[in-house]
């Protein structure tokens, strides 16, 4: 029996900002935040002129505010932002049609480029599959590294394609909101862009 797919991004797309800066913001605090943007404006400028890959901004990011942390620590601290704030950036209108596609039984899976850590515990809590960027920890500490390939682009297509035989869906929709997410529209028949206000 075909069935139907329904692949959001989370990033923009269910949430009104990013919970990558948004988590770093909770964990560590607007000082040591507003102090290590500083740090990284020129990678952050680079990034923006495109002459830095999106996967290794974020690995300075992961380095400056994360490296050496406990996995305890850090795998906490993404509970209690997954339970405490995450629901704050959530868009209605997208949780709406999230819940709209659970209900007519449709397979429902969030594709997203930042870690899994903090999206875990949210999509388990309602029901979610996901596919998301996984950080690398070694010796029970988070190394500032990302154990995958950031899931964004075409990384997002490959890692769905690992992972879902997208040939029993008869039906599949998209949503995204940024030129990362257009390849993964293109697996669609159903395609939504900057769909959720």
């Amino acid at each position: 029996m075909k069935k139907t797919l329904a692949l959001f991004d989370f990033d923009g797309t269910i949430t009104n900002k990013d919970s990558f800066v948004d988590f770093i913001h909770y964990t560590v605090g607007p000082p040591r935040l507003i102090l290590g943007l500083i740090r990284l404006l020129p990678a952050i400028l680079a990034y923006f002129v495109k002459l830095l890959p999106n996967d290794h901004l974020k690995t300075l990011f992961l380095t400056r505010f994360f490296k050496n942390w406990s996995c305890e620590q850090f795998e906490s601290k993404a509970q209690a932002y997954a339970t405490e704030q995450l629901p704050r950036l959530l868009k209605i209108s997208a949780l709406e049609r999230v819940r709209w596609h659970q209900e007519q039984q449709h397979v429902v899976y969030i594709i997203s480029a930042s870690p899994e850590d903090w999206l875990l515990p949210w999509c388990h809590s309602l029901s979610l599959q996901l596919i998301s960027t996984q950080l690398e920890k070694k010796d029970s500490r988070i190394t500032g590294k990302m154990r995958t390939l950031n899931c964004h682009g075409q990384e997002k297509v490959r890692r769905i394609r690992e992972a879902i035989a997208l040939d029993e869906f008869e039906s599949i929709y998209a949503y995204g909101d940024s030129r990362g997410d257009k390849p993964m529209l293109e697996l669609a028949q159903h395609k939504y862009y900057r769909n959720f206000k």
